[in-house]
This record gives structure tokens, C-alpha cells and sequence, in this order.
């Protein structure tokens, strides 16, 4: 199996950003070991306002992930404490994904400067 590329939204940046220390630390390990092996099965299936989008468990937090099998890439939406994680307020990264996905199929391998 190859392993996939972790890309970050520019929200989900922002909630690293927020994150504890220790969490941050125990994010990041997660998603550079766990989610590149593979993302399907650590992480579940959401359902509406979420379709199409998944999420993984690290202790209290939930990051919330879709995953393109076709190009190998884990793009990281948002990382929030499991209380407010699923709220619909937090759809704030939808345009966000929109633009991520489009970069992804509209040039790829251009720059790989902004995957992880």
C-alpha cells in the first residue's frame, strides 16, 4: 500500500495554532504516521451537513478529514474538541475544502509546498 499526502486547510492551521501543546504534538504525530498509512481506517464516515467528509478520534479532539483516493491525499478540514466539533456553525471550512480540492485536481504536483 503507498501511503498518502497530508494537506492542511488553512482553518485547520488555525486550529493547530489554538491547540494545547501537548495536543498539538499528539496531532501532528497522528496525522504524519497514522493518517498517511491509512485514513480510511482510522477515521468514520459523517453524515449531513458533513457528507462526503470524515472524521478521525485523538483523545478528546476530532479531526475532521476528507480523504481522494484517486491522488493519495488526506486534506485536513479542522481539528476541534469532540463538544463543539460537529456543530453547524463550524461549516466555515466548506469554501475552504472547495478551493483545496480544486487546487488539487487543477494542478497537481505544481508545488508541493503546501502539503505537509
Amino acid at each position: 500500500m503507498t501511503g498518502y499526502e497530508i494537506a492542511w486547510t488553512p482553518a485547520a492551521l488555525r486550529n493547530f495554532d489554538e491547540l494545547p501543546e501537548k495536543v498539538a504534538f499528539a496531532i501532528l504525530e497522528f496525522a504524519t504516521a497514522t493518517l498517511t498509512q491509512d485514513p480510511l481506517r482510522v477515521s468514520k464516515t459523517l453524515k449531513a451537513p458533513f457528507d462526503g467528509m470524515r472524521s478521525a478520534r485523538r483523545g478528546q479532539y476530532r479531526v475532521i478529514l476528507s480523504v481522494d483516493e484517486q491522488n493519495k491525499i488526506v486534506l485536513i478540514h479542522a481539528i476541534k474538541h469532540r463538544n463543539v466539533a460537529y456543530f453547524k456553525s463550524l461549516l466555515f471550512f466548506a469554501p475552504t475544502r472547495t478551493c483545496a480540492l480544486w487546487w488539487i485536481q487543477s494542478f497537481p504536483n505544481q508545488n508541493d509546498s503546501w502539503l505537509f
